[in-house]
C-alpha cells in the first residue's frame, strides 16, 4: 500500500476501494475460489454506511455476505488473566457475542432477504481477524470514522493494518462515529 492510496483511503468523503499489488492466484473475483463479500462489523456500535455498502455489494454480485465480528474476553473476568480460558466461560461469552451480532443484523437481514448472511464471531484482535478473513474473500468492507476536526487522524489502527496486509480488495467506507 503506497502513501498516496493510504492518504486517499484516510481522507476521502466517499468509499475507496484498494486492490493489493500482489494478489494471491486462483482466488477472488475470477470465480475460481471465493467471491464472498466480507464485512468487518462491530456489533456493539454498528455503522450503517459500511453495512449498507457490504449488503449492496453482496446483492449485486449474488454472493454470500460473511460478517466478521472480533471480540475479546471481558477485562474484569478472572479468565482474562489465565493462559487458558475455561471452555464454559468462553462458550458463554461467545454465545453472548453471537446474540449481539444476530440482533444487530436482524434489520439488515429483513431488509435484504436475498443476501445469504454468514455471521463469523471470532475471539481475536480485530485487525488480525480481518486480515485472516481477507484470505478467503473477494472483497472486504471496513468502516472508517470521519474526523470531527481537520487535524484529526482519519484512519484507525484496524483499518490501517487491514489496508497494509489484506489479501483481497478492501472497500473503506467512511461513516460518522464517536
Amino acid at each position: 500500500m503506497g502513501s498516496v492510496a493510504l492518504r486517499v483511503a484516510a481522507m476521502a468523503d466517499c468509499p475507496v476501494v484498494t486492490v493489493p499489488e500482489e494478489r494471491r492466484t486462483g482466488a477472488g473475483w475470477d470465480g475460481t475460489e471465493s467471491d464472498e463479500v466480507q464485512l468487518g462489523f462491530d456489533a456493539h456500535a454498528p455503522a450503517e454506511a459500511p453495512t449498507a455498502f457490504a449488503f449492496r455489494a453482496a446483492q449485486e454480485r449474488g454472493v454470500p455476505l460473511r460478517v466478521v465480528h472480533a471480540w475479546a474476553l471481558p477485562p474484569a473476568s478472572p479468565s482474562a488473566w489465565m493462559l487458558t480460558v475455561l471452555e464454559e466461560d468462553r462458550a458463554m461469552w461467545e454465545d453472548q457475542e453471537s446474540q449481539v451480532v444476530s440482533d444487530a443484523l436482524r434489520p439488515w437481514r429483513e431488509g435484504c432477504p436475498e443476501v445469504a448472511v454468514v455471521p463469523d464471531v471470532v475471539l481475536l484482535n480485530p485487525a488480525e481477524a480481518l486480515v485472516r478473513a481477507s484470505e478467503r474473500a473477494g472483497l472486504l468492507v471496513i468502516g472508517r470514522r470521519t474526523a470531527t476536526r481537520p487535524t484529526q487522524l482519519r484512519l484507525g489502527p484496524v483499518a490501517h493494518a487491514v489496508l497494509h496486509h489484506a489479501h483481497c480488495p478492501v472497500a473503506v467506507v467512511p461513516h460518522p462515529g464517536p
